[in-house]
């Protein structure tokens, strides 16, 4: 898992990456659309901080465990980052979270409009409840695939900036998101 997110980190490459070492984890955002799609990936023993005591589950999860603990996950989902446009905070409008292959617990937030302010703010609200020297390596693409920002966050810098104005032509991430060219 390291040498893959070195990987992305020294290749600047967008890839899919996938986060199963507990105090490791990733995040991978699309601008598409207009529209910001933030997967971040955990490790069950990291994901498991985010619930109540009486309800954490030790070790690798099974479809089963999963599934018990997969309400109080869903719940929380939406409050893992606070992303803001300009100076308007935004609201997923979708949800979801689900056990992938090698041990990874996935949330999937859809963030609508995200394009239409010159700049993009992500906040990872989460990390502090996480144990210490958690790190969470994050990348934000647009449409092409094109790497737009990446950084590995920490419980001492939550934040990334994400620049809506490509180098490309000029364009506006919502043009760049949309794969429209400026008129």
């Amino acid at each position: 898992m390291r040498s893959v997110v070195a990987c992305v980190l020294l290749g600047g490459g967008a890839a899919n990456v996938w986060a199963h070492d507990p105090g490791l984890s990733t995040a991978q955002g699309d601008l598409r659309d207009g529209r910001l799609v933030l997967t971040t990936g955990f490790a069950p023993a990291d994901a498991q901080e985010f619930l109540p005591v009486a309800v954490r589950r030790e070790g690798s999860w099974t479809q089963e465990d999963f599934e018990q603990v997969h309400a109080p996950l869903l719940a929380m989902a939406p409050r893992l980052w606070e992303v803001q446009a300009g100076d308007k905070v935004l609201q997923p409008v979708e949800a979801r979270v689900e056990l992938l292959p090698e041990d990874n617990v996935s949330f999937t937030l859809v963030y609508p409009d995200a394009a239409k302010a010159g700049r993009l703010v992500l906040r990872a609200l989460r990390i502090p409840e996480l144990p210490g020297g958690h790190r969470q390596f994050v990348i934000v693409s647009d449409a092409s695939g094109s790497v737009i920002t990446k950084k590995l966050l920490s419980s001492r810098d939550l934040t990334l900036e994400v620049p809506l104005v490509t180098a490309v032509a000029g364009q506006t991430a919502t043009e760049a998101s949309t794969g429209e060219a400026p008129t």
